[in-house]
């Protein structure tokens, strides 16, 4: 007799993220989709909104990460859709910040711009000092960055890259496989609008500034 394969339980699927991002920094994305597949079909089972939210996110994490925004964008928007109605700032944040990115990967400059704005807002409100809130933060100034080089404000968008990198030393974060390909893309942009002393020096100022500042710089902008 065959025994029937066992679900992850609603209250745990959650907890599959930290067993997803280690097999996703080894390349292992299928696996990875694979387990959050299934969460995201118990969460349905279980009519656990917050569950379905969290794995669609997860999962366009995973295509982002392949460099598939056209897939992740539809994740990230019916997770957002899934999500606002529950009023947790911290998931929502998140969701519309990775939402952003998509976006900006499509072409659709307008809508980054407002997610960027709308989950970097969001964050810095409801930070309460936990690392969670620290790296939604340093992904929209990540994101603010590379807005910044679309309007040509290369200095700006080392500032706010240097500033994003020194939140995340602050806690010693590793970036994820999704932003760090994010990240590499602006920023060689941005070095190629710069000399090496320009970048430099405006990287630097950037690191120098104090979280408050980083955000207001990036909010001022967009």
């Amino acid at each position: 007799t065959k025994v029937a394969p066992q679900k992850i339980p609603p209250r745990y699927h959650w907890r599959a993220e930290a067993w997803v991002a280690s097999r996703s920094k080894r390349n292992n994305r299928v696996a990875a989709r694979d387990f959050i597949e299934e969460a995201l079909a118990t969460a349905r089972e279980a009519k656990d909104k917050f569950g379905i939210a969290r794995s669609l996110n997860m999962l366009g994490d995973l295509a982002r990460a392949a460099g598939d925004d056209v897939t992740a964008r539809p994740l990230y928007e019916e997770a957002l859709t899934i999500c606002r109605p529950l009023g947790n700032q911290f998931a929502i944040s998140n969701i519309l910040i990775n939402l952003a990115a998509a976006e900006y990967g499509q072409a659709d400059y307008a809508s980054a711009s407002a997610h960027f704005a709308e989950g970097l807002t969001m964050a810095q409100e409801s930070a309460t000092g936990v690392v969670g809130d620290k790296i939604a933060i340093s992904y929209a100034l990540d994101g603010s960055a590379a807005l910044a080089i679309r309007r040509g404000e290369a200095a700006l968008a080392a500032q706010l890259a240097g500033a994003a990198e020194q939140l995340r030393d602050s806690f010693n974060y590793h970036i994820e496989p999704a932003e760090r390909r994010f990240r590499d893309a602006y920023l060689e942009s941005t070095r190629a609008l710069l000399s090496e002393t320009g970048f430099a020096e405006a990287y630097g100022e950037g690191r120098k500034l104090k979280l408050d500042e980083a955000v207001a710089l990036a909010l001022s902008k967009k």
